[in-house]
């Protein structure tokens, strides 16, 4: 029995504790300011590491939801997102200043999140601007920001998609 707990202790040590909290529930809008385009999803998955400030998104990309079915087709189709050959978007990075987070005490951190991400096969560093939310011992992440679909080779449909869309990212950790 001793053993076992130097055992455990030593691969504890040697290995670490990760402290991932998820959600299968986050919530990602898209909008363009041309012909005032939304588009949402409330089915991204996401993990945050609280110990190093680790933080993905993986984004499937048919379930995005327009106002109408043939926006939805368009957005889908091979000229546009192609969500066949390219289901998923992601998003892998790290929160820049996690170490000023205190995630036990209630409060609104403003973050910096570096990482990487990719869509339809092209990845590209960002740096976002957002915020951690601690309320009632509940961790949520939340930001908008801009983001050029074109870097991404998603540069169809110039007469009536905006070339920069606004993101709004907000995930209920559980």
């Amino acid at each position: 029995m001793k053993n076992i707990l130097i055992l455990s202790l030593f691969l504890a040590s040697t290995f670490g504790f990760t402290q991932e909290i998820k959600t299968n529930e986050a919530h990602i809008t898209f909008f363009s300011e041309k012909e005032s385009i939304k588009a949402e999803n409330s089915e991204v998955e996401s993990t945050l590491d609280v110990s190093n400030g680790t933080l993905t998104f993986m984004v499937a990309i048919e379930k995005f939801i327009f106002p109408n079915g043939m926006m939805q087709k368009h957005f889908n189709q091979e000229g546009v997102m192609n969500s066949v050959s390219f289901p998923k978007a992601n998003f892998e990075g790290t929160i820049t200043n996690n170490d000023q987070i205190d995630y036990t005490t209630d409060g609104e951190y403003p973050v910096e999140v570096k990482g990487k991400m990719s869509i339809k096969g092209v990845s590209k560093e960002i740096l976002v601007k957002g915020n951690i939310v601690i309320k009632n011992g509940q961790i949520s992440a939340q930001s908008v920001f801009s983001l050029d679909r074109f870097e991404y080779g998603v540069d169809t449909k110039k007469e009536s998609v905006s070339q920069i869309l606004e993101i709004t990212v907000k995930a209920d950790y559980k």
